[in-house]
């Protein structure tokens, strides 16, 4: 055998199968061998073979066309004899540089005594037509290129029962050492031969491939050295005829039989394909090179690209694209662009080696086929689309990351690995191998089918949708990345019915730590959630149910209206909630009110929940209640409203998209109520129009905006001085949406019968910040920008409250609540961090006042809370009194607490003033008359309550009778108040039965009248001890001296350089004014002797 035909490489068993899928212009010619040719294929140049051909005298013509009349029901060509020779006489093959010929025959092998050691036949392109029949093509090497296939010695100590041949095999001579398939009576062969034409003959290129049973050869190399019949196929150089090349097939040695019934090869087909076209990657290389292609011209977007044992790399800088790639075993293609570009293939991959993408745009192909062993590694891409994304068994692909993967039919019998995408989704899923899916967004399939032995793995999913499912692989989903009712596994309404659930029970399993477990189980609707979930599901009505074991029930029903599905005790914080009704009746989650037996049936209105899964027009009703979890997701976030509460108090801790519908009970009509927007996205106008608001006069209706500018108010500035309110006109349609984070003031109509505030939106989460200033009062009107309630002040949260946050930017941390309920006008409440614990419930307003600078005032998620159902407070621990004032309508308070870390000054966050100056009121003054502030809230020292005394202001007019009365909290033990009336010279114990009444004669306003005392004795007549004895300065000219009765006393003052600046005498009559010279602002020494002792006092005169 001439050596110069073959080369040898070493035998590799592969499912490769090579495309026949041929670009346009290509075509095939199928020649089947019955009676009726369709085509009128004809063999040699006369006629199809027959019994007259002539062959050189040492060999046979035992060579016949078979087939059974004309039913065509047998066809095929018999091959008895070695020697025995055919061509198709009327197909003759020319091709240009990037053409491709290929030659197929599918054959069998009949009988038991083929000779061993033996080549079996030849196959391939000569440039003649030899209509003689005589020679042989081996002897004439140059004449053509062609494939001969063998039969070896086999081994006959293990030959296989039953079959005639023993264990001899064909196989492709000089292209591998190891061997196909044993031969065997009626296995299929097919022998493939493609003829790549390069510029020239040194780079034209000729691979064959082996098919036999279940073996394959893999596409093997074949040396092109025929120059002749380059020139002849491409008609260039020395063409030996100017029509073209034909094929030929010649029978060898190994039919040798005398007995032509035992040893015959049947070719049942041919197909030739031609003016096909293609570039074959001669070298290892760049792509984007000419030298490195067959052709001489580096490939473009029309081209078909086949890479065969070489290592080829694109790593410049523009998007490729190519028709078609072809990748062998051996071979490989790295597509490392210098910056993220696009590779696309505008028909199909064939792939047997190694693709390798870095990080890229996109990537695109019609049809991608990965065999056997071979590699597809992708590092990143923005869209990864495949029409028909096939990975065969012994295939494997992996996709580091990728915005989408998008394929309508995805075939996964090897393995697929998916580290990240954004979204997944495939019509058709089947599978026998393994997919391992470790973060996706979206997984949407339209059919999935996991065959026994396939396996889905998904360790983190946003979202999933699988229409029609038929599971008999496994699918595991990772517990830390699983989310309950993301995955809808079925449509199927069979799976309304609660006992036909857990069909698929045993093949889904969730894995924590490494342990896979069975306690996933499809829902009603189709739903894939644990089994300690709850679902709210509508079956001939809204009914909550859980799963029992072996199917989704109802519980029995409580004591708890008409919610059966949540109870009084149990904690709900790692179950998850689904909805699936919007029955607004019977799917509510509201108050459960104590039962007949408090220990037995607690009360309950918070529900803790992880997380709750609203499905595809589904509604969620919250009546009064708090509800809170992790994450709140919604199908589809246009739905119209996916939440609709009733005054209740929701906190997601992470993450909710839907519309929401809150509604608010404002009963009153007789008063203002201070609201903000709890939603984003609520018009305003909508609001004024639907809602049954309070005319005024004029155009004006009772829906305003505070404004602290008084350079832009319409009158003049000195009614602004204390701020203005901007009404919304009556027509208007222009004051947009409620602004997140402010505060706005609104009146019910007098008449009115709609006693609910409604609001439509979505949830405003995150941070929220809004532009407060100073301008001309400092005053901005916020509001709780939330669906839950916010920590106000430090008892309410020590670390996240409102107050503290915006500590940088407020002159005072203070936060004034309206109170309509206090009088027919209404009065602020002020909040500081020592007032019992405030929260401000959803839709709630209130007034802050900003530094000179102004800023952005926050909220943050870290302050919602679910400590309360509304804007209620929970008591401090500091000792406090509580001081009010009544007129007999109205009532007024101030408050004054101990705290350890006060002082008798201003104490920011401790100390707050009014929020007016003027009207009806109470507050008091530092006690040590260091600032003119109105306080309405005072913090002291916990300690000397015997010198502490403290001014107390009080607004009211003439011919009023006040009632000055006062509560006290945690006060320490034996600590008397009094309320001293200066102007009466009189001592009023405050307690539980003792206030102060009187009728003034005059106005009051502002202090110098009142005064409050603690200490630790109580006053009584002839009582008086040395530390009874009280000194202060009632103003810059008093000096008042409380505690001598009927004694004779002496009193100096002294400055702080030892100057005195006073000497009097007087006699005791219990409370003694004495006149203070003009004295400058400073610290002063009172020496007074009487007949109890010597009592030495510093004063402070401001």
């Amino acid at each position: 055998m001439d050596t110069k035909l073959l080369t040898a490489f070493v035998f590799c068993f592969s499912q490769l199968i090579f495309s026949q899928t041929p670009i346009s212009t290509a075509t095939t010619d199928v020649v089947t061998f019955v009676a009726t040719e369709s085509d009128g294929s004809t063999f040699t140049t006369s006629r199809p073979l027959n019994e007259s051909a002539t062959f050189t005298t040492n060999t046979q013509w035992n060579q016949t066309i078979y087939n059974n009349g004309t039913t065509n029901s047998v066809g095929r060509i018999t091959v008895k004899k070695q020697w025995s020779r055919h061509q198709k006489n009327d197909l003759a093959f020319t091709a240009s540089s990037g053409g491709i010929i290929t030659i197929k025959m599918k054959f069998r092998l009949i009988g038991s005594l083929l000779a061993a050691g033996n080549n079996l036949c030849y196959l391939g392109l000569v440039d003649y037509l030899d209509s003689s029949n005589t020679g042989d093509p081996s002897n004439s090497p140059e004449e053509g290129e062609y494939i001969v296939l063998s039969i070896d010695d086999g081994d006959t100590s293990d030959a296989l029962s039953g079959v005639g041949y023993g264990n001899r095999h064909l196989f492709m001579r000089y292209k591998t050492n190891g061997q196909t398939q044993v031969l065997a009576d009626a296995t299929i062969g097919y022998l493939t031969i493609k003829y790549f034409i390069g510029q020239d003959m040194d780079d034209s290129v000729i691979k064959t491939r082996l098919e036999y049973g279940d073996a394959d050869s893999g596409w093997r190399n074949h040396g092109w050295t025929s120059q002749r019949l380059y020139d002849t196929l491409t008609q260039t150089g020395s063409p030996t005829n100017s029509d073209g090349a034909y094929m030929i097939f010649s029978g060898r040695e190994a039919l040798t039989s005398s007995n032509a019934n035992t040893s015959q090869m049947y070719i049942d087909q041919y197909d030739f394909t031609y003016n096909d076209s293609g570039v074959v990657m001669i070298a290892n290389n760049a792509i984007n090179y000419d030298s490195t292609s067959s052709t001489g011209t580096k490939p473009g977007s029309s081209d078909r690209v086949y890479i065969f044992d070489k290592n080829v790399t694109y790593s410049g800088s523009a998007n490729q694209t190519y028709d078609y790639l072809f990748i062998d075993e051996q071979g490989s293609f790295s597509f490392t662009p210098s910056s993220a570009k696009s590779l696309t293939i505008t028909n199909d991959i064939e792939l047997g080696g190694d693709l390798t993408l870095g990080t890229v745009n996109d990537f695109s192909a019609t049809n991608f086929d990965i065999e056997n062993g071979a590699t597809f590694d992708i590092t990143a891409a923005d869209a990864l689309s495949v029409d028909n994304f096939n990975i065969k068994t012994g295939g494997t692909a992996t996709i580091t990351s990728a915005t989408s993967l998008t394929s309508a039919d995805l075939d996964v019998n090897g393995s697929l690995t998916i580290t990240t995408t954004g979204d997944i989704s495939a019509t058709d899923l089947d599978m026998s191998g393994t997919l391992d899916i470790g973060g996706t967004n979206d997984l949407t399939l339209d059919n999935l089918n996991i065959s026994s032995g396939g396996s889905l793995t998904v360790t983190s999913l946003e979202n999933g949708s699988i229409k029609n499912l038929v599971l008999n692989g496994t699918i595991d989903f990772e517990e830390s990345g699983f989310k309950e009712g993301l995955v809808k596994v079925s449509s199927n309404s069979s799976f309304n019915n609660d006992s036909a659930t857990s069909s698929f029970d045993s093949n889904i399993t969730l894995t924590d730590s490494g342990t896979s477990a069975n306690n996933l189980t499809v829902a009603p609707g189709g739903f894939l959630l644990r089994h300690n979930s709850r679902i709210i599901h509508w079956d001939s009505a809204a009914k909550w149910k859980t799963y029992n074991g072996s199917s989704w029930t109802q519980p029995a029903a409580a004591d708890d209206g008409s919610l059966t599905g949540l109870d009084r005790t149990t904690d709900y914080s790692n179950v998850n909630l689904f909805y699936n009704t919007s029955s607004y009746s019977t799917n509510q989650i509201e108050n459960i009110l104590e039962g007949t037996d408090p220990n037995t049936e607690p009360a309950r209105d918070l529900f803790t929940f992880n997380d709750i899964r609203i499905f595809d027009g589904k509604v969620m009703v919250l009546n009064g209640c708090r509800v809170a979890a992790q994450n709140i997701y919604v199908e589809d976030s246009s739905d119209p409203n996916s939440i609709v509460s009733y005054g209740g108090n929701l906190k997601v801790e992470n993450s909710y998209s839907g519309n929401i519908q809150y509604n608010k009970n404002v009963s009153d009509t007789d008063q203002w109520y201070l609201i903000s927007g709890p939603v984003a996205g609520a018009s305003i106008d909508d609001f004024v129009t639907n809602e049954d608001l309070q005319a005024g006069t004029g155009n004006n209706i009772a829906f305003a905006t505070f404004e602290n500018d008084d350079s832009s108010y319409g009158g003049t500035q000195a009614d602004a001085a204390n701020g203005w309110w901007s009404y919304y006109q009556n027509g208007s349609s222009s004051f947009g949406d409620f602004v997140p984070g402010k505060g706005y003031a609104v009146k019910r109509n007098d008449s009115s019968t709609d006693d609910t505030f409604t609001y439509t939106g979505t949830m405003n989460d995150g941070n929220i910040n809004i532009a407060i200033n100073k301008v001309t009062t400092g005053l901005n009107l916020v509001g709780n920008p939330y669906l839950a309630a916010i920590n106000i002040n430090e008892t309410a949260n020590a670390t996240n409250n409102l107050l503290e946050l915006n500590t940088s930017i407020l002159e005072e941390e203070t936060a004034w609540f309206w109170n309509g309920n206090t009088n027919s006008s209404g009065a602020y409440t002020a909040v500081n961090q020592v007032s019992d614990a405030k929260y401000a419930a959803p839709m709630s307003g209130f007034f802050v006042r900003s530094k000179d600078a102004g800023g952005s005032f926050s909220f943050t998620n870290a302050i919602q809370t679910t400590s309360v159902g509304g804007a209620f407070n929970r008591a401090n621990v500091y000792p406090k009194i509580n001081l009010s004032i009544s007129d007999g309508n109205a009532v007024q308070n101030t408050q004054i607490f101990y705290v350890e870390d006060a002082t008798t000054g201003w104490d920011n966050g401790y100390d707050s003033t009014t929020f007016e100056s003027s009207g009806f009121q109470i507050f008091t003054k530092h006690a040590n008359n260091s600032t003119n502030q109105n306080l309405a809230i005072q913090s002291l020292p916990q300690d000397n309550y015997d010198n502490m005394i403290i001014p107390v202001g009080v607004n009211a007019s003439a011919g009023t009778e006040i009632t000055i009365a006062a509560e006290f909290e945690n006060l320490p033990a034996g600590i008397n108040v009094y309320l001293e009336d200066a102007l009466d010279n009189r001592f009023t114990l405050l307690d539980e039965n003792n206030d102060f009444s009187e009728i003034l004669n005059s106005d009051e306003n502002g202090t110098g009248r009142f005064y409050l005392h603690t200490m630790s004795n109580s006053l009584g007549e002839n009582e008086f001890n040395h530390s009874d004895l009280i000194i202060y300065a009632s103003s810059r000219n008093n000096l008042r001296i409380f505690g001598l009765e009927n004694q004779n006393a002496n009193v100096e003052m002294f400055d702080m350089m030892g100057k005195r600046v006073l000497k009097t005498s007087f006699s005791g009559a219990g409370v003694n004014n004495i006149n203070l010279p003009n004295l400058n602002k400073g610290v002063y020494i009172v020496k007074l002797v009487s007949e109890v002792g010597i009592t030495n006092k510093k004063l402070i005169i401001q």
